[in-house]
């Protein structure tokens, strides 16, 4: 199957559009015409009164123009879980569209880290294109265990990622690094870490955050791309274990948390959570949010 014909496909499939496939797919065929006769970025409404800056190319964005919640399980976790004034941490926050949940429709409080200069300005522009300054504190930092400097690429998107070898062929810049315990001072009650096979060292870096009470969530990315650092996923999984978490699925319409043995095999991204006894009342009092034509 082409590349074309899968996104379509999951686009088609995806929870919140399966009831209505070709207005998904009549979505992502105007926006394409759109880009096509206008090729520049371009504002779109999203969710609530959340508005997006897109553009083709934008991986991390465009997807929720399509599908309304690209990363449907987490993003709704995200949405049913966090309160006003609650404390979230993107971490390799992209173009920022978890911060936007975060603060635009639940309130929480956010700290938005993005390592690549050019994408740290279009998650500026993001926030404030939103108004929502006052509610989430942007770094333009990179995370590792120890702070200093390290190498990102800068030409590849949402798949940017730190570069050990300076001089690597990959067009390279280098960037402030910090720990999430330096850039992290409150009590932060969920964390999304997104950083393209660098997590175990972000964890590492953490463990003043992750031995916190408050924190009661983990959104984390495995996915087998740690290994060109010397780091696999099961060593990740085994650390976050060792803080009391394991993993689960959220099932967003159904407001439950199905326990897993492992991370997930099957997407990018697996849910852990410490004290589920705690988190599941809070996902199933949540009012049901209005979003393409559904409640969720």
């Amino acid at each position: 199957m082409s590349f074309r014909l899968k996104t379509l496909y999951k686009i088609s499939s995806h929870p919140l559009t399966r009831k209505s496939p070709l207005a998904a797919l009549k979505r992502y065929f105007l926006f394409h015409l759109s880009q096509r006769l206008f090729p520049y970025t371009q504002v779109y409404p999203w969710i609530g009164e959340l508005r997006l800056f897109v553009r083709k190319g934008w991986a991390g964005v465009v997807g929720n123009i399509y599908t309304g919640l690209y990363d449907f399980e987490e993003m709704s976790f995200i949405l049913h879980y966090l309160k006003k004034d609650d404390l979230f941490a993107d971490i390799g926050a992209n173009h920022g569209v978890y911060s936007l949940l975060a603060a635009g429709i639940c309130q929480a409080q956010v700290i938005s880290i993005e390592p690549i200069p050019e994408t740290f300005k279009q998650l500026n522009e993001q926030i404030h294109l939103n108004k929502l300054e006052n509610l989430i504190k942007t770094h333009q930092a990179g995370i590792s265990s120890k702070p200093g400097q390290l190498y990102f690429s800068k030409q590849l998107g949402t798949m940017n990622h730190v570069v050990l070898d300076p001089h690597s062929p990959t067009d390279v810049l280098e960037v402030p690094v910090f720990t999430l315990d330096q850039l992290i001072t409150g009590p932060a009650k969920v964390l999304k870490i997104d950083t393209e096979g660098f997590e175990l060292p972000a964890l590492q870096g953490a463990l003043n955050c992750l031995s916190n009470p408050a924190l009661h969530a983990i959104i984390i990315e495995l996915n087998g791309s740690g290994e060109k650092y010397g780091y696999t996923d099961q060593t990740t999984d085994q650390l976050l274990r060792s803080q009391g978490f394991a993993p689960y699925r959220y099932l967003p319409f159904e407001r439950q948390l199905e326990p897993l043995k492992d991370w997930r095999k099957d997407q990018y991204n697996t849910l852990y959570i410490r004290h589920p006894e705690n988190v599941l009342p809070v996902l199933q009092q949540t009012p049901k949010i209005q979003l393409l034509n559904q409640a969720i």
